[in-house]
């Protein structure tokens, strides 16, 4: 399969494709040109996570732990977000995440098992679609798709790698990235679970700001006629 380094050229590669795409076609602002190109990097690498003796790999975990407290700050109401607990949140999210999750993580996943899968991808996106709740709709699934396109370029790159045009002949690896399911039955039901889940945060989101919002209609006061 390709390597990091690989990894992230064709993460750069297409990542400046969709802040080019989403910055001329979709109307996204510069920086949120900017935030789709970092996502689609992001998505491009994070299939790897499933490898706990790779380098990249922690320095992944260090920047999602540096990075995911932000959104859960975001989430705070205004009387919570004071220097002292945004410090606390920052710190102790970067520990959670950087030592705690990813001990987990390791411990229960395999390399190129639910992670390396078009499921996973679409979880991915989802979260990204989910986190962003403080952006409008098109800035939010531009940067979901991107997520999403990052991480399947790096399942697609995988399984060109895959295939040896040299000698003539495919290795085992090939088909086990772009899966839509993975050997262990219960991380197959668990993804498609969490997939479902978030679909019903983002559909109740939906109900409750946007749609009330296009169904709002203007009122106008009208002056009774003077008699």
């Amino acid at each position: 399969m390709a390597n990091f380094k690989q990894h992230l050229t064709g993460g750069l590669t297409i990542g400046c494709v969709n802040a080019v795409v989403g910055f001329s076609v979709a109307g996204l602002s510069i920086a949120q040109s900017v935030i789709t190109f970092l996502v689609t990097v992001l998505g491009s690498i994070l299939p790897d996570i499933d490898s706990d003796t790779s380098k990249p790999v922690q320095m992944l975990f260090g920047y999602l732990g540096a990075i995911l407290p932000i959104f859960i700050i975001g989430h705070l109401p205004e009387h919570g977000a004071r220097m002292e607990t945004i410090v606390l949140t920052s710190l102790c999210g970067y520990l959670v995440i950087r030592y705690f999750v990813a001990h987990l993580f390791f411990k229960f996943t395999e390399h190129r098992g639910i992670v390396h899968s078009i499921p996973f991808a679409i979880f991915v996106g989802l979260i990204i679609y989910y986190l962003f709740h403080q952006s409008s709709f098109v800035p939010r699934l531009a940067f979901a798709i991107a997520t999403f396109l990052g991480y399947i370029t790096h399942l697609s790159m995988d399984e060109i790698w895959s295939v040896d045009l040299l000698g003539i002949r495919i290795k085992k690896s090939f088909g086990t990235a772009l899966a839509w399911t993975a050997p262990s039955f219960l991380s197959t039901a668990l993804i498609y679970l969490a997939i479902i889940s978030l679909l019903g945060f983002i559909f109740y989101d939906y109900n409750q700001v946007i749609n009330p919002f296009f169904k709002k209609a203007p009122t106008y006061q009208t002056s009774s006629p003077q008699p």
